[in-house]
């Protein structure tokens, strides 16, 4: 994913964070208005496996 190691570095302070705040991120970086939707999709998908393996 594009924006990830971005994302991890801006986000990697907080316990909690919303969809707005994601999409409000990746509007910041001038991506698709629709990515945020993609990048949490993949950013759980990425979650749920890694758990998963642990």
């Amino acid at each position: 994913m594009k924006y990830i190691n971005e994302f991890f570095e801006n986000f990697k302070d907080k316990y909690i964070f919303s969809a707005n705040d994601v999409k409000r991120f990746l509007s910041y970086r001038k991506a698709n208005d629709d990515y945020y939707k993609i990048f949490l999709y993949n950013l759980t998908k990425d979650c749920v496996h890694n758990f998963v393996y642990l």
